[in-house]
């Protein structure tokens, strides 16, 4: 394997440059011992093919990102990688006349003139068995430089997920790579950490974990693992278990997701829905049990902006908000407040509801007075 010192003698003679792509070696470099170990001696066995990268600038294919990166990943106890010799025999076999030798200088290297598509990549997956597909673009224009890589998750032709990392200069190369690298190795530990949690939970259902007990077990991972939505999903089903002793939980985990929720990750979307969990819904009710108007009118707004899968819900829930807010503010005396929120209530509220009926006795109660500046100032 190509060491560090070895790699700066290249980038400093210029070999890096003259090979363009070939600085790509850095990014498995930086992914040996990023995976716990707890983990993979718990996980089952994951099967990986890692294709050769299409080099778009040159139109042919520079092994050494899936070189290092198949190696890389093969030093992790629950990954099995499929050998780069199979995976050439199987491209040999979908269309053997696009294979070619070049020469460049004195040494022979091997290319392909065409792109690996999805559909080449689920026939090698499928006669390899393999759980996750990895392929990706490497392109380079002048100083700038970009590679993108795709992970297909066993027959589906779209990709999982995707990582992309880009430069303007040479130097930038190590450090931006590195983070690639910990990008899909924490993807692919996410992962098998989620399928851990989801089995504990099962142990729980089943009756072989006491609550405790499981509690515990799923709130190491989301410690392990914050950004995953899916892991502090579970945390949440399960405070929502014992919702009256972990009000404060439930608010804290709700917050979280909402915090790294984002509306294009269908993947999250998906999962939120599968365990029938409503972050905006679970997190404004608890608001709403504790008398906290505001934050609940905020969580429910956000809903609607965010979350269009309980619109109508949200709405008359937000109603009700607004009403009791304003309740609360004219017993207090804040009678200009009182009276916005008496009309928001009107917006959302059903026309011919008790509520809506309350919130329009309640604007009554008011319409003697007007708006004025931060105050409020009664008709004569």
């Amino acid at each position: 394997m190509i060491n560090v010192q070895e790699l700066r003698v290249m980038e400093n003679t210029g070999i890096l440059r003259k090979h363009g792509i070939a600085f790509f070696v850095f990014l498995c470099l930086f992914v040996q011992g990023m995976l716990p170990q707890a983990a993979d001696a718990h996980a089952e066995m994951v099967r990986i093919a890692v294709f050769p990268f299409n080099d778009i600038q040159s139109e042919a294919f520079d092994m050494n990102v899936a070189v290092v990166l198949r190696s890389e990943l093969s030093r992790h106890d629950f990954i099995e990688t499929v050998p780069v010799e199979t995976i050439r025999e199987r491209l040999y076999e979908i269309e053997p006349s696009y294979l070619w030798t070049e020469k460049r200088g004195r040494k022979k290297r091997g290319g392909i003139l065409w792109r690996i598509e999805p559909e080449v990549v689920e026939e090698v997956r499928r006669k390899e068995s393999s759980d996750f597909s990895i392929y990706g673009d490497l392109t380079r224009f002048r100083s700038r430089w970009r590679v993108d890589a795709y992970v297909l998750e066993g027959s589906d032709l779209k990709p999982k997920t995707s990582f992309t990392t880009t430069g303007s200069r040479d130097e930038e190369i190590p450090d931006r790579l590195a983070v690639m690298a910990k990008e899909i190795v924490d993807w692919l530990m996410t992962g098998r950490v989620l399928d851990i949690a989801e089995e504990e939970i099962r142990h729980y259902m089943g009756g072989l974990y006491t609550y405790s007990v499981v509690l515990e077990k799923i709130k190491k991972h989301v410690d392990s693992f914050s950004e995953s939505i899916p892991l502090h999903a579970l945390l949440l089903d399960l405070y929502l278990k014992e919702k009256e002793k972990y009000q404060d939980e439930i608010i804290k985990a709700g917050l979280k997701i909402i915090t790294l929720y984002d509306p294009s990750g269908e993947e999250d979307i998906r999962y939120l829905l599968s365990l029938n969990i409503d972050p905006f819904e679970v997190t404004a009710r608890v608001y709403e049990n504790k008398k906290d108007w505001n934050k609940a009118i905020d969580v429910r707004n956000n809903a609607l902006k965010l979350f269009p899968y309980r619109v109508d819900n949200h709405k008359i829930a937000l109603g009700k908000d607004h009403y009791l807010f304003a309740l609360s503010l004219e017993k207090r005396g804040e009678k200009a407040k009182a009276l916005e929120n008496y009309r928001r209530a009107l917006i959302y509220l059903p026309r011919f509801s008790e509520d809506y009926k309350q919130a329009k006795e309640g604007l009554n109660r008011l319409e003697g007075y007007k708006d004025e500046g931060n105050g409020i100032k009664q008709n004569r």
